[in-house]
């Protein structure tokens, strides 16, 4: 037994001093990045700032209401080295005022996940040390750090990059990795990831895409390893993924065609939980699920922009007082899904109001309970790169029942979705 102690406590020290290693070799290679000179190099600069302003109630909080402020810098830079090799970089700084007792991983803002990356700086800026945030705080993120060879054959992408799929415009079945809520009010970038990524063209409008995706200390079970073939056919847009994600399986498809004046979609993903992990007592099927969403939009000549999608999600209940059970359920834990019924309903549009100021709305209802939640938001474009946007997001239906502030059950989905009024400054340079 002491043995096999000491050989545990062996591999475990190994592997941290293995870890520590390649997390040096990762934050030198980004500090390499930072400062390649940048006399006489081809380079271009850019990025945002923005600020939300949010008020909150949320029925499962005892019916407190909270008020956010967000703030989000971003600074981008393209480096063009060679004429065969390009450096993207991204950097995020975030002031944040929010209420002690609001939810860091909430529906309109999500908490800043270490879910696949190798390794990464410290996010938190104020305060410094590890006591909790009872207000105001100041982080940061390096959110872009990738270098892109350009072969002959080939396009080779290795670092901290985007990585996202699906043509549905509300609920993407194949977007597990950094999969972004319908909900969320900041969803122009997605968030960077650790990845060597190898795109190969072929053809006119085909693609082979394949690489790996890096979880922390490089554990399989934290990462990701994925191939997709896309293809032009039968003026149809076909994409096929088969990926392994955290020891799951996903098989996906992606299909887009114009029908008439219309456009089309077809984006669904089979899951299979555990399948390397599988001592062969159990049935390796068990467990498995389906995520579906089909849609259609059209552009009317007045200049309105509809569409229309639905959406199965098996591994959900029609019944919602057994939402709680899910919780545990791989499909929420692992695989990046997130909505708790099984049909869903979405009707979308834009509506420009006049040339600088368009209107949007969403209406999504779950089918099963029934529940619906409704967004509305104004953007007006106030001079050349400066954007003011105003909106609000409402969830109705019965509220859940709550007990010592913790939901203990569920009457409804979206009658548990907070209400929302926000307001948002942006400036791009």
């Amino acid at each position: 037994m002491y043995e096999r102690k000491s050989e545990n406590m062996n591999d475990m020290h190994r592997g941290g001093v293995r870890f520590r290693a390649l997390r040096g070799l990762w934050l030198l290679a980004g500090l390499l990045l930072l400062g390649l000179p940048l006399r006489g190099l081809d380079a271009s600069f850019g990025g945002s700032c923005k600020n939300f302003l949010t008020w909150l109630y949320d029925p499962r909080w005892q019916g407190d209401s909270f008020g956010v402020s967000t703030g989000i810098i971003r600074l981008e830079a393209s480096l063009y080295p060679a004429e065969w090799t390009t450096v993207e970089l991204a950097w995020r700084l975030y002031p944040e005022i929010r209420p002690e007792s609001l939810e860091l991983d909430s529906t309109f803002f999500g908490g800043e996940s270490e879910e696949y990356r190798l390794a990464d700086f410290r996010n938190r800026l104020l305060p410094w040390s590890e006591a909790d945030v009872y207000n105001i705080s100041l982080s940061h993120d390096l959110d872009r750090a990738a270098i892109t060879f350009h072969l002959p054959f080939a396009d080779w992408t290795v670092g901290r990059q985007a990585v996202a799929w699906g043509s549905a415009r509300i609920i993407n079945p194949t977007d597990v990795i950094v999969p972004l809520r319908f909900s969320a009010l900041e969803s122009e970038y997605r968030r960077g990831v650790d990845a060597a990524r190898l795109r190969v063209p072929f053809g006119t409008m085909n693609e082979f895409d394949a690489g790996c995706i890096f979880g922390k200390e490089l554990r399989f079970d934290r990462s990701a390893a994925f191939g997709r073939l896309k293809l032009y056919l039968l003026e149809t847009d076909l994409s096929m993924l088969a990926m392994l994600f955290r020891e799951e399986l996903m098989v996906g498809v992606d299909l887009a065609r114009a029908v008439g004046n219309a456009g089309t979609w077809l984006e669904g993903a089979y899951v299979i939980p555990d399948v390397l992990n599988a001592d062969g007592s159990a049935d390796p099927w068990d467990g498995d699920y389906l995520r579906l969403s089909a849609g259609l939009d059209y552009n009317f000549s007045c200049g309105l922009y509809t569409y229309l999608e639905l959406h199965f999600n098996s591994p959900g209940r029609t019944d919602a007082g057994e939402y709680l059970q899910l919780l545990d359920d791989p499909a929420y834990s692992r695989g990046g899904t997130y909505l708790l019924g099984r049909y869903y309903l979405g009707l979308g549009a834009t509506y420009p109001l006049t040339p600088l100021l368009p209107a949007t709305g969403l209406v999504l209802a779950n089918l099963s309970d029934p529940s619906l939640v409704v967004s509305l938001s104004l953007e007006y474009n106030i001079k050349e790169n400066v954007y003011l946007e105003a909106g609000c997001t409402l969830g109705l239906g019965e509220n859940p029942v709550v007990s010592g502030g913790v939901p203990v059950e569920y009457r409804s989905e979206f009658g548990a979705y907070p209400n929302a009024v926000y307001t948002a400054v942006k400036l791009y340079f």
